[in-house]
């Protein structure tokens, strides 16, 4: 086992709003080796899309490698919603939301002698749910990888970035990966990454499709030297819930203050998205 220290990040004044956002207590242990889907495979339909869908939030992260168990996956479907911390290491880094054993799982594997974490969403459904799609860039690799057309209502999100030297360079243009659909429908994972200062140069990221009716926007937010909070969707209606569908930049700083993620805000009501020091993250709010 892998010394390590945990921390359960806090959503700002997450608690007390009016939809409970579930944190897992602390907890020590060795991490095992989690199970994968077939990729682009679709689940067989165990949810039902509702026009609320409900949702719970989840922040975790460590020096070293840990894990938190997000609950079952029937009727729920999980994705990440943002990245803080040391990813951009020269050796490998990750951030892994996954099924394992019939629940899903956020695994953080940071570099020797780094801090890193992740927030996670789960939305409770799994209507047209895929499999993980990947995305790999390294030699020879970096085309886009197509995710399929889905019907009307199909929303993709990213579940798993795993950094070999990537996510070091200063500028999202040239090192970032997101999901986005064509103007005929067609989704695709794509990106690109360099960092200018050593190769080769490898990431791994995955992304979902699940099936949620309605669309509560889509966002891109960057910041320059700065810690920025931005708006996404308001919850004024109940059951808005967000998630991450991009990130851009130089994961690079082993603090848990520096990256991107999203957050509710019980208080206003809102999401709301922090993006810092010269980093972008690409947002989608659904109900």
């Amino acid at each position: 086992m892998r010394s390590k220290t945990l921390v359960n990040k806090p959503w700002s004044a997450h608690l007390g709003s009016a939809l409970a956002l579930l944190v897992a207590p602390l907890a020590l242990g060795c991490v095992g080796e989690v199970g994968h889907e077939d990729e682009g495979a679709l689940d067989e339909a165990v949810g039902e899309a509702q026009a609320a869908v409900g949702w719970s939030g989840y922040s975790w992260g460590c020096g070293g490698s840990c894990e938190l168990n997000l609950g079952t996956d029937v009727d729920r479907t999980c994705f990440l919603a943002g990245v803080w911390g040391k990813l951009g290491a020269s050796s490998q880094a990750s951030v892994r939301v996954q099924r394992s054993g019939g629940d899903w799982i956020l695994d953080v594997d940071a570099a020797s002698g780094q801090n890193l974490g992740a927030n996670a969403v789960c939305v409770n459904t799994a209507e047209n749910r895929t499999g993980q799609y990947t995305w790999t860039w390294g030699p020879g690799d970096g085309l886009p990888t197509s995710m399929g057309f889905g019907t009307s209502s199909r929303r993709c999100f990213l579940t798993q970035v795993i950094s070999n030297g990537a996510f070091r360079f200063n500028n999202w243009i040239t090192d970032y990966a997101r999901v986005r659909k064509d103007a005929s429908g067609e989704w695709f994972l794509e990106g690109v990454s360099t960092t200018g200062v050593d190769t080769p140069v490898t990431a791994t990221v995955k992304a979902i499709c699940v099936d949620v009716p309605q669309n509560y926007g889509a966002w891109q937010w960057l910041a320059g030297n700065n810690h920025r909070i931005d708006p996404l969707a308001s919850n004024s209606v109940g059951g808005v819930a967000c998630g991450m569908t991009g990130l851009g930049g130089p994961f690079t700083s082993n603090t848990w203050t520096d990256g991107v993620w999203l957050e509710y805000n019980p208080t206003t009501l809102d999401w709301e998205q922090h993006t810092v020091n010269n980093k972008t993250a690409w947002s989608q709010c659904v109900r």
